[in-house]
């Protein structure tokens, strides 16, 4: 790694934003070169006493902070399951079927029975035969 491109890498390396291997790159490159060392350690010490680095973070972590907060806030899109799709297109021919049953004349509905019809008829005690002697 360069010291260019480290250099605006150093908050993000810092606040341990960055993937392993870009931080493995940072590792070996600032124990090679003290000019990013020291650089690093203004960085960091700018940080820890709340001062902001005169710099902009990179793009790159600009652009995973960006993805990870959409990710993270974005509505998920709702999915339709499947049994209720199979559910639906279910009744759907039930209720077709019947339609069609009943269009075409095979299916004959007949209206209840009315009580009268499925009853016996009642007895006037008063009218009844009385030709039943007692013994």
């Amino acid at each position: 790694m360069t010291c260019e491109a480290i250099k605006p890498e150093l908050v993000g390396y810092h606040l341990g934003a960055l993937d392993l291997v870009s931080r493995d790159g940072i590792d070996s490159h600032l124990l090679r070169c003290k000019g990013c060392l020291t650089r690093y350690f203004e960085v960091k010490r700018a940080l820890e006493d709340g001062q902001l680095p005169d710099e902009l973070p990179s793009p790159a972590l600009r652009a995973r902070v960006r993805a990870d907060v959409a990710a993270t806030v974005a509505p998920q899109p709702r999915r339709i399951r499947a049994a209720y799709v199979v559910g639906l297109a279910a009744a759907a021919a039930a209720l077709f079927v019947f339609a069609f049953e009943l269009g075409a004349g095979k299916l004959h509905l007949k209206p209840a029975p009315s009580p009268t019809q499925t009853e016996a008829p009642l007895i006037d005690a008063q009218q009844a035969d009385t030709s039943l002697k007692v013994l």
